[in-house]
Protein backbone atom coordinates (compact mmCIF):
# COMPACT_ATOMS: atom_id res chain seq x y z
CA UNK A 1 0.00 0.00 0.00
CA UNK A 2 1.39 3.79 -0.82
CA UNK A 3 2.59 5.49 1.58
CA UNK A 4 2.40 9.71 1.97
CA UNK A 5 4.87 11.11 4.13
CA UNK A 6 4.48 14.91 4.18
CA UNK A 7 7.11 17.20 5.24
CA UNK A 8 6.06 20.61 2.66
CA UNK A 9 5.47 22.31 6.10
CA UNK A 10 6.60 22.45 9.42
CA UNK A 11 3.86 21.07 11.57
CA UNK A 12 3.20 21.17 15.23
CA UNK A 13 1.06 19.42 17.65
CA UNK A 14 0.26 19.53 21.05
CA UNK A 15 -1.42 17.17 23.19
CA UNK A 16 -2.68 18.95 26.78
CA UNK A 17 -4.37 16.69 29.57
CA UNK A 18 -6.77 18.08 31.52
CA UNK A 19 -5.11 18.21 35.62
CA UNK A 20 -6.29 16.26 38.11
CA UNK A 21 -9.37 17.75 39.55
CA UNK A 22 -10.66 19.90 36.36
CA UNK A 23 -13.44 18.24 34.40
CA UNK A 24 -13.51 18.12 30.71
CA UNK A 25 -16.00 21.14 30.88
CA UNK A 26 -13.99 23.51 32.41
CA UNK A 27 -10.51 22.24 31.06
CA UNK A 28 -12.20 22.66 27.65
CA UNK A 29 -13.69 26.22 27.84
CA UNK A 30 -10.37 27.33 29.43
CA UNK A 31 -8.28 26.50 27.01
CA UNK A 32 -10.87 27.90 24.23
CA UNK A 33 -10.38 30.93 25.98
CA UNK A 34 -6.54 30.38 25.96
CA UNK A 35 -6.42 29.63 22.30
CA UNK A 36 -8.58 32.75 21.20
CA UNK A 37 -6.53 35.01 22.89
CA UNK A 38 -3.75 32.99 21.99
CA UNK A 39 -4.57 33.27 18.16
CA UNK A 40 -4.79 37.68 18.41
CA UNK A 41 -0.64 37.72 19.03
CA UNK A 42 1.01 39.90 16.32
CA UNK A 43 3.57 36.64 16.43
CA UNK A 44 1.25 34.00 16.08
CA UNK A 45 -0.92 36.06 13.12
CA UNK A 46 2.26 36.66 11.40
CA UNK A 47 4.15 32.84 11.38
CA UNK A 48 1.21 30.76 11.47
CA UNK A 49 -0.66 28.77 8.17
CA UNK A 50 -2.91 26.84 9.96
CA UNK A 51 -4.13 26.69 13.77
CA UNK A 52 -6.42 24.04 14.98
CA UNK A 53 -7.99 22.86 18.28
CA UNK A 54 -9.45 19.26 18.56
CA UNK A 55 -12.29 18.73 21.53
CA UNK A 56 -12.88 15.25 22.68
CA UNK A 57 -16.73 14.50 22.04
CA UNK A 58 -18.89 11.08 22.99
CA UNK A 59 -19.95 9.98 19.41
CA UNK A 60 -18.03 7.52 19.09
CA UNK A 61 -17.56 6.14 22.89
CA UNK A 62 -19.55 3.16 22.09
CA UNK A 63 -17.92 1.70 19.20
CA UNK A 64 -14.52 2.42 20.90
CA UNK A 65 -15.61 -0.02 23.89
CA UNK A 66 -16.40 -2.65 21.93
CA UNK A 67 -13.68 -2.57 20.50
CA UNK A 68 -11.32 -2.61 23.87
CA UNK A 69 -10.32 0.75 24.40
CA UNK A 70 -10.04 2.57 27.45
CA UNK A 71 -12.05 5.44 28.80
CA UNK A 72 -10.67 8.66 27.40
CA UNK A 73 -8.38 11.36 29.86
CA UNK A 74 -9.61 14.56 29.43
CA UNK A 75 -7.73 16.34 26.97
CA UNK A 76 -7.42 18.84 24.50
CA UNK A 77 -4.70 18.56 21.18
CA UNK A 78 -3.78 21.20 19.08
CA UNK A 79 -2.49 21.12 15.93
CA UNK A 80 -0.44 24.40 14.15
CA UNK A 81 1.15 24.18 10.76
CA UNK A 82 4.28 26.66 9.72
CA UNK A 83 5.67 27.76 6.45
CA UNK A 84 9.45 26.42 7.91
CA UNK A 85 11.15 26.01 11.01
CA UNK A 86 12.33 29.42 11.17
CA UNK A 87 8.80 30.90 11.31
CA UNK A 88 8.39 28.52 14.29
CA UNK A 89 11.70 29.47 15.94
CA UNK A 90 10.72 33.44 15.30
CA UNK A 91 7.25 32.62 17.15
CA UNK A 92 8.78 30.72 19.86
CA UNK A 93 11.30 33.62 20.74
CA UNK A 94 8.01 36.58 21.14
CA UNK A 95 7.61 37.61 24.84
CA UNK A 96 4.24 37.92 24.33
CA UNK A 97 4.01 34.17 23.62
CA UNK A 98 6.06 33.06 26.40
CA UNK A 99 3.99 35.32 28.69
CA UNK A 100 1.05 34.26 27.65
CA UNK A 101 1.83 30.39 27.85
CA UNK A 102 3.05 31.27 31.21
CA UNK A 103 -0.07 32.79 32.38
CA UNK A 104 -2.24 29.92 30.78
CA UNK A 105 -0.10 27.56 33.08
CA UNK A 106 -2.02 29.05 35.72
CA UNK A 107 -4.82 26.34 35.10
CA UNK A 108 -2.61 23.38 34.18
CA UNK A 109 -2.36 24.44 30.04
CA UNK A 110 1.29 23.13 30.48
CA UNK A 111 1.63 20.43 33.27
CA UNK A 112 1.90 17.06 31.47
CA UNK A 113 1.17 18.02 28.16
CA UNK A 114 3.18 16.52 24.95
CA UNK A 115 4.31 18.91 22.43
CA UNK A 116 6.43 18.23 19.50
CA UNK A 117 7.09 19.08 15.41
CA UNK A 118 5.91 16.14 13.57
CA UNK A 119 5.83 14.28 10.53
CA UNK A 120 2.84 13.07 8.90
CA UNK A 121 2.21 9.52 6.95
CA UNK A 122 -0.86 9.34 5.20
CA UNK A 123 -1.82 5.94 4.34
CA UNK A 124 -5.62 6.74 3.17
CA UNK A 125 -6.53 9.61 1.35
CA UNK A 126 -10.13 9.15 -0.49
CA UNK A 127 -11.87 12.16 -1.43
CA UNK A 128 -15.69 12.06 -1.04
CA UNK A 129 -18.80 14.10 0.43
CA UNK A 130 -19.64 11.63 2.90
CA UNK A 131 -20.52 12.37 5.86
CA UNK A 132 -17.25 11.97 8.52
CA UNK A 133 -16.61 10.81 11.62
CA UNK A 134 -13.12 11.61 13.16
CA UNK A 135 -11.58 9.33 15.90
CA UNK A 136 -8.24 10.12 17.33
CA UNK A 137 -5.72 7.96 19.02
CA UNK A 138 -2.79 8.74 21.50
CA UNK A 139 -0.40 6.09 21.49
CA UNK A 140 2.58 6.01 24.26
CA UNK A 141 3.23 2.00 23.72
CA UNK A 142 5.26 1.06 26.84
CA UNK A 143 9.33 0.70 25.92
CA UNK A 144 9.10 2.09 22.81
CA UNK A 145 11.16 5.73 22.70
CA UNK A 146 10.66 6.84 19.25
CA UNK A 147 9.07 7.18 16.30
CA UNK A 148 10.93 4.56 14.72
CA UNK A 149 10.72 2.05 17.01
CA UNK A 150 6.70 2.67 17.14
CA UNK A 151 6.90 1.89 13.52
CA UNK A 152 9.09 -0.96 13.46
CA UNK A 153 6.80 -2.64 16.20
CA UNK A 154 3.45 -1.18 15.74
CA UNK A 155 3.30 -1.03 12.24
CA UNK A 156 2.17 -4.25 11.26
CA UNK A 157 -0.89 -4.17 13.64
CA UNK A 158 -1.19 -0.25 11.63
CA UNK A 159 -0.90 -2.23 7.97
CA UNK A 160 -4.07 -4.79 9.59
CA UNK A 161 -5.94 -2.61 10.63
CA UNK A 162 -5.96 -0.65 7.56
CA UNK A 163 -5.92 -3.28 5.05
CA UNK A 164 -8.70 -5.11 6.51
CA UNK A 165 -11.95 -5.16 4.21
CA UNK A 166 -14.03 -2.86 5.93
CA UNK A 167 -11.38 -0.30 6.45
CA UNK A 168 -11.06 -0.41 3.03
CA UNK A 169 -14.69 -0.26 2.11
CA UNK A 170 -15.56 2.71 5.01
CA UNK A 171 -12.41 4.30 5.92
CA UNK A 172 -11.50 8.25 4.33
CA UNK A 173 -8.40 9.05 5.83
CA UNK A 174 -5.74 7.54 7.91
CA UNK A 175 -2.85 9.56 8.73
CA UNK A 176 -0.24 9.11 11.47
CA UNK A 177 1.18 12.04 13.26
CA UNK A 178 5.18 10.85 14.33
CA UNK A 179 6.98 12.76 16.50
CA UNK A 180 10.63 14.54 15.70
CA UNK A 181 13.06 16.39 17.43
CA UNK A 182 12.94 19.76 15.53
CA UNK A 183 11.10 21.76 17.33
CA UNK A 184 12.87 20.59 20.75
CA UNK A 185 15.03 23.82 21.58
CA UNK A 186 12.10 26.19 20.85
CA UNK A 187 9.78 24.63 22.73
CA UNK A 188 12.20 24.19 25.52
CA UNK A 189 12.67 27.88 25.65
CA UNK A 190 9.19 28.16 26.07
CA UNK A 191 9.01 26.01 29.59
CA UNK A 192 7.44 22.51 27.44
CA UNK A 193 8.99 19.18 28.89
CA UNK A 194 11.09 17.07 26.75
CA UNK A 195 9.93 15.69 23.12
CA UNK A 196 7.59 12.64 24.64
CA UNK A 197 7.82 9.46 21.78
CA UNK A 198 3.94 9.71 21.54
CA UNK A 199 1.74 9.18 17.97
CA UNK A 200 -0.97 10.19 17.20
CA UNK A 201 -2.93 8.50 14.18
CA UNK A 202 -6.54 10.15 13.25
CA UNK A 203 -8.75 8.72 11.50
CA UNK A 204 -12.18 10.15 9.31
CA UNK A 205 -14.05 7.26 8.36
CA UNK A 206 -18.14 6.48 8.20
CA UNK A 207 -18.00 3.09 10.31
CA UNK A 208 -18.27 1.33 13.02
CA UNK A 209 -16.98 -1.46 15.59
CA UNK A 210 -16.73 -4.74 13.80
CA UNK A 211 -15.70 -8.07 15.60
CA UNK A 212 -12.74 -8.71 12.81
CA UNK A 213 -11.14 -5.13 13.73
CA UNK A 214 -11.51 -5.94 17.41
CA UNK A 215 -9.79 -9.08 16.99
CA UNK A 216 -6.59 -7.38 15.28
CA UNK A 217 -6.58 -4.75 18.06
CA UNK A 218 -7.17 -6.81 21.01
CA UNK A 219 -4.03 -9.07 19.64
CA UNK A 220 -1.71 -5.81 19.55
CA UNK A 221 -3.13 -5.73 23.09
CA UNK A 222 -2.18 -8.88 24.12
CA UNK A 223 1.11 -8.88 22.12
CA UNK A 224 2.67 -5.36 23.31
CA UNK A 225 -0.49 -3.85 25.54
CA UNK A 226 -1.08 -1.41 22.62
CA UNK A 227 -3.46 0.58 24.30
CA UNK A 228 -1.81 0.65 27.87
CA UNK A 229 -1.12 4.29 27.97
CA UNK A 230 -3.29 5.02 25.13
CA UNK A 231 -6.47 8.16 24.66
CA UNK A 232 -8.86 7.73 21.71
CA UNK A 233 -11.77 9.31 20.97
CA UNK A 234 -14.16 10.76 18.64
CA UNK A 235 -13.17 14.43 17.83
CA UNK A 236 -14.63 17.82 16.46
CA UNK A 237 -11.95 20.14 15.23
CA UNK A 238 -12.13 24.01 15.47
CA UNK A 239 -10.32 26.23 12.79
CA UNK A 240 -9.19 28.47 14.25
CA UNK A 241 -6.60 29.85 12.05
Amino acid sequence: MSVSVQKPKFSVIGIHQAPAGVSKCDFDAKVDNFVNSFVTLPAVQKNFLSYNVIFQNNVLDASLKYLGMPPAQPCVVLKAEFETEDNFMDYSRDPAVGKLLSDANQFGFMSGSIVSSVDLVTRIDVPAEAERRLWVGIYRVPGITSAAQFQDKVGPVIDAFIEHPLSQARMLKHTMWLPNSSSAPGLQSQGYPAVDPAVVIMVEYEICAEAELQAILAKADNDFDFHVNSICFGADVVKKI
